[in-house]
């Protein structure tokens, strides 16, 4: 009858797909190396015929990436594990990134890399330049993760993840006891009406620790966008934990923004420890003021404070050998695995062999031959000490000596000594009124000299505030250019001899004088 001949059919469907799931795998390992019960992937194809394979029922597998992999939007046509068949196995990135891969079904549930996980492990991949949009829990490495899944030392890189409701970069939605660990993201969350959260979007019993966030998040039609989590979507027990999380998104757009995780639910209980929010992160409804590691909106903290290694070995308890690597002050860290940039600024220097510069962050000037920096100070109004220094404070004025050229000076790892500096930027339309002094070179001599007229704008003088004006502040002896040593009888009348005020004198006093443009020490 017609009820038996569904049975049949259903039977026989089912039958097909374990076949073409057999089959599939019988190519797989054909063209793909085994490895202590490990499918070695090493390309594209290698890819679509573990998701085919997943897809078609043989769900626990076990796969490790060996290579990078490019993929275009005709090669990955599903998401790895569905509704039916949840991956259940094993995946090691091993740091190789799977790249461009992309999905595009705004109706469909369930979509990421992988759509739907039971109990799954999933560690150390990179999804780079993904873009994918789906319906309700879209998600960048896992779109479903459920009954004690682990997602770990993951990181979704310069991505695009759009959906309707359960948005995220890494697990758009956790539960069953899902681990949620050491995971890495910069990329952007886009939901069109409902949550939207930058590593996970919504959570019922999980644990969320240990996760960088520095992307962007925005939930369209006043919805609620979180730099983290979205919102705990029902009542469980045990509460689900979120703990030892650096939130640093750019923006956090929606109706309703929050730094953390949704805040106003008593009767929906997290167990919350050590969460620290960038206080750089720009809000649609507001500037945050949080202030409370402890609860649903974590800590405030500067990029000054967040970017040291104290900070991730005693505040959040990271591993920084393991698991994450740190970059350099002012720098966010990485997964262990990636390459780890650090940034420069680009310091000119021209002919006279000096110049003045203004960090903007810190700098270690050790890391680079040839270049000396200084922090210039002025000495009673009469003469400029240059103390010598290696690790430079942000937002320091200095004296740079070097060979004429442009030198790439590295961000500092080590958090600088604060040194007080005299130097000074002038701003636009700064006119000098006979106390600024600028550096230049005049005869052969390295000095600051009075200013006249306009300093353009940015430049650095050192202003005397006290007695009287002198016609130049040369160098402290010893200090950069160096004082030269003469035996002083030699002299005689035919030298023009000058005090540090720049008043002509009749024969050297004691102390430092300005012979023939140069520093003569008596």
């Amino acid at each position: 009858d017609a009820v038996q001949l569904t049975l049949l059919y259903n039977e026989c469907v089912a039958l097909r797909s374990a076949l073409e799931a057999s089959m599939n795998y019988i190519e797989l390992i054909a063209q793909a190396n085994v490895v202590d019960d490990f499918v070695q992937i090493d390309s594209a194809s290698d890819l679509v015929l573990f998701a085919k394979c997943v897809n078609g029922g043989k769900n626990d597998l076990k796969a490790a990436l060996v290579d990078d992999i490019q993929l275009t939007a005709e090669e990955m046509p599903a998401p790895i594990g569905n509704l039916s068949n949840p991956f259940k196995g094993v995946f090691k990135g091993q740091g190789h990134a799977i790249k461009g891969f992309t999905f595009n079904d705004p109706e469909e549930n369930n979509v990421g890399l992988f759509g739907m996980t039971n109990g799954a492990t999933i560690q150390g991949v990179v999804l780079k330049g993904a873009n994918i949009n789906g319906n309700a829990n879209a998600g960048g490495i896992v779109g479903n993760a459920q009954n004690y899944s682990l997602i770990q030392n993951c990181a979704v890189i310069d991505s695009y993840v759009e959906g309707r409701d359960h948005v995220a970069t890494i697990v758009a939605h956790a539960q069953d006891s899902t681990v949620i660990k050491n995971n890495f993201s910069n990329s952007e969350v886009v939901s069109r009406q409902y949550q939207a959260g930058g590593m996970v979007g919504t959570i019922l019993l999980a644990v969320v620790e240990k996760n960088l966030f520095t992307g962007k998040v925005t939930c369209n039609n006043s919805g609620m966008a979180s730099g983290l989590v979205s919102r705990i979507d029902a009542v469980v027990t045990p509460a689900p934990i979120v703990r030892n999380n650096l939130v640093a998104a750019t923006e956090v757009n929606g109706g309703d923004t929050y730094t953390l995780i949704k805040a106003d639910w008593s009767d929906r209980p997290v167990t919350f420890a050590d969460n620290y929010i960038w206080d750089g992160t720009s809000y649609s409804t507001g500037d945050k003021m949080v202030n409370n590691k402890d609860d649903r909106n974590g800590m405030q903290i500067s990029l000054s404070e967040a970017t040291t290694m104290e900070f991730y070995t005693d505040s959040v308890a990271w591993d920084m050998t393991n698991d994450w690597k740190f970059v350099a002050r002012y720098v966010f860290p990485v997964l262990a695995y990636m390459d780890a940039v650090v940034p420069v600024e680009d310091i000119a220097v021209t002919s006279a062999g000096y110049a003045t510069y203004f960090t903007k962050a810190e700098l270690d000037f050790g890391q680079v031959e040839g270049v000396e920096a200084y922090i210039p100070q002025l000495v009673n109004d009469e003469y400029v000490h240059l103390e010598p220094i290696t690790y430079v404070p942000a937002g320091v004025g200095i004296v740079v000596k070097a060979a004429a050229g442009t030198y790439n000076i590295p961000y500092s790892r080590i958090i600088a000594k604060d040194v007080p500096s005299d130097l000074k930027a002038a701003p636009a339309g700064f006119t000098a009124n006979g106390n600024q002094y600028v550096l230049a070179k005049d005869n052969d001599v390295v000095a600051f000299y009075k200013a006249e007229g306009v300093i353009p704008e940015g430049k650095g003088y050192i202003e005397i505030t006290g007695g009287s004006p002198v016609k130049a502040l040369f160098f402290e002896d010893d200090d950069a250019t160096g004082i030269e040593t003469i035996d002083h009888s030699s002299l005689n009348g035919d030298h023009s001899i000058y005090n540090l005020a720049g008043q002509r004198i009749q024969k050297m006093q004691k102390g430092i004088n300005i012979v023939n443009g140069k520093k003569i020490l008596k």
